[in-house]
């Protein structure tokens, strides 16, 4: 699970198709979802996603890891509904079937999410989506900024300008474009702001553990 994931994306064919697989295997388990335009197809896909034993082949979802973290997931989502978000499915403890004794809960979305608000600022670590809304390239890179995180950015998109100007304005320190979690031993790995220090996987690495020093000599 990583600390800040945002995601951005443009509403076009087959890109889409690609970024509803990517988000859903995640089990939804992202501070702020960027849309452009509609979350109609998102909604329907989280409502039919399987809940249960997290080692059968057949779930989608599986339980969180204790008692107390599903009451602070549950928590909140009732402080989204306090603030105005809206929610779209989702939102309580389930209890169905097999998963009564488990700590499972409902895969959840907000709508009419502002960026101020708790659930896409803070960090849940549950199935609970906050989707926000954006009308161009400019007030998504300015909604995935406004954290005090920046571990991730993915960006989807056809627009090879829009790709190229959100990969540099992006407060990230990975930045993948039409594709997510993709990583390679010889690329550094690191966040900005508090998504931690230094950088792992690289050379650079070294240097947080390097001191150096400048020696001046005057020779007549």
């Amino acid at each position: 699970m990583l600390n800040d994931p945002t995601f951005l994306y443009v509403e076009d064919e087959p890109l889409s198709r690609k970024v509803m697989e990517m988000l859903l295997s995640r089990a939804l388990g992202y501070k702020k979802v960027n849309i452009f335009e509609s979350s109609e197809s998102f909604i329907e896909r989280v409502q039919q996603l399987r809940l249960g034993d997290g080692l059968l082949p057949t779930t989608d979802v599986g339980p969180l890891i204790n008692e107390a973290q599903l009451r602070r997931v549950h928590g909140y989502t009732e402080i989204a509904r306090q603030e105005g978000a809206k929610i779209l499915t989702g939102g309580q403890i389930y209890t169905e079937g097999d998963c009564a004794n488990g700590f499972f809960y409902a895969p959840t979305i907000f709508a009419d999410v502002t960026p101020d608000m708790r659930i896409a600022q803070e960090e849940i670590f549950g199935p609970v989506a906050a989707v926000l809304t954006f009308k161009n390239i400019e007030e998504a890179v300015e909604i995935a900024n406004d954290s005090l995180y920046g571990l991730a950015a993915s960006v989807w998109t056809k627009n090879i300008d829009a790709a190229h100007k959100a990969a540099r304005d992006l407060q990230s320190g990975v930045v993948w474009v039409n594709c997510f979690d993709h990583g390679d031993m010889t690329m550094q790995w690191g966040g900005y702001k508090q998504s931690g220090q230094g950088r792992d996987k690289c050379f650079e690495s070294m240097l947080l553990h390097t001191q150096t020093k400048s020696v001046w000599i005057h020779l007549d």
